[in-house]
């Protein structure tokens, strides 16, 4: 299934629905094929009560133009581009200065065919 983007746009935005404790949730994160994490904003998380990892360990990780620390954060079911990941672990910061919900990384791609139609402003992810 394709989905469409503004290829003019200065990132490219796509739809995220996650579910925490039971309750799905659908934010708008920026696809950012070079950040190996996905990304989650923490005041997103704690809006929704999601808990941090308890046996997880602080990170600090080089990103959005510093070395912020982030939790791991355990989300059931991510869903982006028409795909469902069962389980996956994000990073929760802070990512309002970017305007969007966070980062969907390259752990969210991992074994998939990602096509980007710059010509026909399409996305898929297969």
């Amino acid at each position: 299934m394709r989905f469409p983007f503004d290829p003019t746009a200065p990132v490219i935005a796509v739809d995220v629905e996650i579910v925490i404790g039971g309750a799905s949730f659908l934010l708008e994160m920026i696809l950012d094929t070079g950040a190996t994490q996905t990304i989650v904003d923490s005041h997103v998380l704690s809006r929704y009560k999601s808990v941090p990892i308890a046996t997880s360990v602080s990170q600090t990780i080089t990103a959005l133009g510093g070395s912020p620390a982030a939790r791991e954060h355990e989300l059931d079911r991510p869903t982006a581009l028409a795909n469902t990941h069962p389980m996956m672990r994000v990073l929760a910061m802070d990512t309002q200065m970017l305007g969007y919900d966070g980062l969907l990384g390259k752990d969210f791609l991992q074994n998939k065919v990602l096509t980007l139609d710059f010509r026909q402003g399409t996305i898929e992810l297969i």
